[in-house]
């Protein structure tokens, strides 16, 4: 059997990184509850959220899901051949239907209008967007508590969510999908860890039930069983190993295909009905171009660029370096996992992803607060002429980006049109700037884009 390595991380009982992650979503409720947003109809479920949340209303209050014909707001999308259907998938309305079904509670009692759009729903979308953060940073916290100190997991977790855009997608716009991704992939991955530990039928049941939902939630995520699949393969023996640990138990793992399947099997019926297919592609007229991937720009741009607008993200790629002599085990899955994910991610058409500092990189956070840690461990155990000044830049670089989301928030920083003379106009900026700042701007070319042109 594979065992985790022995971790070299202290034994006391530390409380410092537990109480952090309740900060972080005592923070959270509180910009919650002053932005007021979920007060606002279309600002909460809006964009791209209505065509996760639709399934709820479409199943609870209308008792059909032929959406075109509903008076609800857009989410589908009709494809070449005239077929209807929501263009994403339910995997999101899953984990949205506990809040959801507590503000469809509250109406009831309270006799207030069965608006499934107004605040009462807004409110518990984002509810639940702070407590999947939550239960996602004591999974993660409970993960490299195996290999770290508190203090170094501490320092790690609040770059994770303050330097990064982690907050911003938790409190105000909590019905994207990353967030939950986050909760979801750090659950995958402590799953993986107790299946290694010891190899049971409802282990295996789970991960294939935990995997399926993951990649129902965002289909491009299926790369996360490359984590398991490569975890402690590091040398030959270990391989060997690893092999064989498959051999002995590989009717357990075919729980995992066979459970993934039945959670999509919603999804299937769901498409069969709309469109006469098991296996529909929704996004029509949208694809991936893998030959032509954009990933100097998605990481380095000023129009989203990730490193731009999460630079504390930097130790993590720095921190690589340390896994081998740290953490060996999880050298090469997290290696691998990173550079399938940025490929993917930037092979899409609309590699800068509308939003703010590179969304859907929210979604590896979980594998890359191993690297971070690595690195902030090493900083720590250097001489001081050293471990000052780079704990300065990593607290700088923190701050940054906690500074960029709040100019994101205030509109000093453009959705998809930032530029290179646009970010350093606005860099100390702290008010929405003047009409001069928006002739620095510049457009995407959509219409390019989409044909692989931009």
């Amino acid at each position: 059997m594979v065992q985790n390595p022995p971790p070299t991380a202290s034994k006391r009982k530390s409380k410092i990184s537990l109480i952090i992650c309740y900060v972080f979503a005592a923070c959270s409720l509180c910009l919650l509850i002053s932005n007021g947003d979920y007060k606002v109809h279309g600002r909460i479920i809006a964009s791209d959220v209505y065509s996760y949340y639709n399934y709820l209303p479409g199943v609870f209050k209308y008792h059909r899901l032929d959406f075109n014909k509903l008076p609800m707001h857009s989410g589908w999308v009709r494809d070449q051949e005239g077929r209807v259907s929501q263009k994403m998938t339910m995997g999101l309305a899953f984990l949205y239907l506990p809040f959801y079904l507590i503000a469809w509670l509250y109406i009831t009692i309270t006799g207030l209008p069965n608006d499934e759009y107004s605040a009462p729903f807004s409110l518990m979308l984002s509810m639940g967007a702070i407590f999947y953060m939550l239960a996602g940073m004591l999974v993660l916290r409970r993960l490299l508590l195996k290999y770290f100190n508190d203090i170094v997991i501490a320092v790690g977790l609040c770059c994770l969510f303050f330097g990064t855009n982690l907050l911003y997608y938790t409190v105000y716009e909590g019905g994207m999908s990353h967030v939950y991704n986050f909760f979801l992939i750090a659950s995958f991955i402590s799953l993986s860890l107790s299946w290694h530990d010891k190899p049971s039928w409802k282990c295996s049941l789970l991960l294939g039930l935990l995997g399926g939902l993951i990649v129902l939630v965002r289909p491009s995520n299926a790369v996360v069983f490359i984590l398991p699949l490569l975890y402690n393969t590091h040398s030959k023996n270990l391989l060997r190993e690893k092999i064989q640990l498959i051999r002995n138990h590989f009717p357990k793992l075919l729980l995992l295909p066979l459970f993934a399947i039945i959670v999509w099997i919603p999804q299937m019926i769901y498409w069969y009905w709309a469109t006469g297919n098991l296996i529909h592609y929704s996004y029509a007229g949208e694809s991936f171009f893998f030959l032509r991937p954009h990933v100097i720009l998605g990481l380095f741009s000023y129009r989203n660029g990730w490193l731009i607008y999460a630079p504390v993200m930097i130790f993590s790629l720095l921190g690589l370096i340390f896994l081998r002599e740290r953490l060996s085990v999880w050298r090469w899955p997290v290696i691998v996992y990173l550079v399938l994910c940025i490929y993917i991610i930037f092979s899409w058409w609309c590699w800068w992803y509308v939003g703010f500092g590179m969304r859907p990189m929210i979604d590896l956070y979980p594998v890359l607060a191993f690297p971070l840690c690595a690195f902030i461990e090493k900083t720590i155990q250097w001489r001081r002429v050293f471990r000052i000044p780079l704990l300065l830049v990593i607290c700088a670089f923190t701050l940054l980006g906690g500074f960029k989301t709040y100019q994101y928030r205030k509109g000093i920083i453009h959705f998809d049109g930032m530029t290179g003379k646009a970010y350093w106009n606005s860099f100390f900026r702290t008010e929405t700037p003047d009409g001069k700042y928006y002739e620095l701007l510049k457009s995407p070319n959509y219409q390019g884009a989409i044909k692989g042109r931009e």
